[in-house]
C-alpha cells in the first residue's frame, strides 16, 4: 500500500505544481504585454520553451505516479520476475538482498 500512497502524492504534487505554474505564466505573460507593449513578443521566444519543458515534466511526473497508483502485484510480478525472484532469495539467505561478502 506504501507505493499506491507514494504513487498519489507524486501525481497530486505535479499536477498542483503544473496548475501553479499555468496561473503564475498567464500572469506573467499579461504583465509582460502591458509593460513593454509592441514588443512583448520577443519574450515568447524564451517562455514557450521553458513552458513546453516545464509542461513535459509536470505530465511525466503525473503519469509516473498513476503508473505508481494503479499498479497491481500480479502485473508487478509479470512484468519484474527478477524483483520476484530476488525477494525469494533474501528470504531464504536472511541477508535482505545485500551481499554480504
Amino acid at each position: 500500500m506504501r507505493g499506491r500512497g507514494l504513487g498519489l502524492a507524486v501525481m497530486v504534487a505535479s499536477l498542483s505544481f503544473g496548475v501553479l505554474y499555468a496561473l503564475s505564466f498567464v500572469a506573467w505573460a499579461k504583465a509582460v504585454a502591458s509593460l513593454f507593449g509592441r514588443e512583448a513578443w520577443t519574450w515568447w521566444v524564451i517562455a514557450l520553451p521553458l513552458a513546453a519543458i516545464v509542461g513535459f515534466a509536470v505530465f511525466f511526473s503525473a503519469w509516473v505516479g498513476w503508473v505508481m497508483l494503479s499498479a497491481t502485484e500480479s502485473k508487478k510480478s509479470e512484468l519484474l520476475p527478477q524483483l520476484k525472484a530476488s525477494r525469494a532469495e533474501s528470504a531464504s539467505t536472511g541477508t535482505g538482498g545485500r551481499n554480504r561478502s
